[in-house]
């Protein structure tokens, strides 16, 4: 009996024990927890609504790092709008959240890095080509993938790019504000023929031709006949180019971007072998005798050729 009083009492000693080590392990464990940062915690900022795009879509920089970021989310902001950002972790989306105040909640769905808008001027008909001007009035081509198609339908607006050097160039992040991007594929800049014509005009102290004016489109049975205004200038007007396509073009486009331009001589041109019941946008731009162009294209007119129209 008494040896099994002092096995008992050994043995709920050791239990006794090992009961504490747990303890105090779960102890420190608690405290341990307690004490460490939380990675995931939200971090809030305010910051100024920089633009609203399509009502859902704002733009903003993000105080950590200075960048801009492309936000898409609710509806409900105005431009110069100050918001409480609150971010957990990186800004990325997801779980980030703009509020408007205690009661205004949008929850984030993406957020992009951009460091520069560009104008869009012109879109070839496969959208996977355009002429573009960055903020410093620089012009370059650019060709990108099928996932920037929507480019489109930004023609005379901003889409957004993320640079990685001072010039617009291969490699390059495009970014349209339907949450499409893409990087560039091809890039070059361009010498505006606009200028080009007003550097040659003062060092022969020519004249520019004036712009084209009064420009009309008639349709015809699988044509169209334009007439068009005589431009004006000092020297004489040489001759006229006309510009026809499918697609709309931009009015500050290139001379050498504008597709299918024919040599005319005359203030009008008949154009055969066209597609009935499809519609053709027209540009005409003068050449005087010193070979100096047009400031712009001119107004753009556009008809659609009909088989029931017998004028010929």
């Amino acid at each position: 009996m008494n040896k099994f009083i002092k096995r008992f009492t050994i043995h709920n000693s050791r239990f006794t024990g090992a009961w504490k080590i747990i303890i105090i392990f779960a102890v420190c464990a608690v405290f341990s927890a307690q004490m460490m940062p939380q990675a995931n915690a939200d971090t809030s900022y305010i910051v100024t609504i920089d633009d609203v795009i399509e009502k859902r879509i704002v733009t903003l920089v993000y105080p950590p790092t200075k960048a801009k970021y492309l936000k898409s989310g609710c509806g409900f902001f105005k431009t110069g709008q100050k918001v409480n950002l609150s971010v957990r972790g990186d800004l990325n989306g997801g779980n980030d959240i703009i509020r408007e105040n205690n009661t205004s909640r949008c929850d984030v769905e993406m957020a992009v890095e951009y460091n520069e808008k560009i104008s869009v001027s012109s879109v070839f008909g496969d959208s996977k080509k355009a002429y573009v001007t960055d903020e410093g009035g620089k012009l370059y081509y650019i060709s990108f993938g099928d996932q920037c198609s929507g480019i489109f339908g930004y023609r005379n607006s901003n889409v957004y790019i993320f640079k990685n050097g001072e010039n617009l160039s291969k490699g390059d992040r495009l970014i349209i504000p339907n949450k499409k991007q893409c990087s560039i594929s091809y890039s070059e800049e361009q010498i505006s023929e606009n200028k080009k014509t007003e550097t040659q005009a003062k060092t022969t102290n020519d004249k520019i031709p004036t712009d084209v004016t009064g420009v009309r489109a008639f349709p015809k049975n699988g044509g169209v006949f334009l007439a068009w205004s005589p431009a004006k200038d000092d020297n004489g007007i040489a001759y006229y180019v006309v510009s026809y396509s499918e697609y709309r073009q931009s009015k500050n486009a290139t001379f050498e971007s504008m597709p299918n331009r024919i040599t005319v001589k005359s203030t009008h041109y008949s154009f055969r072998n066209l597609e009935n019941d499809r519609t053709y946008y027209f540009y005409v731009i003068a050449v005087d005798t010193a070979g100096n162009k047009s400031s712009f294209w001119s107004s753009e007119v556009s008809t659609t050729p009909k088989s029931s129209i017998f004028v010929q």
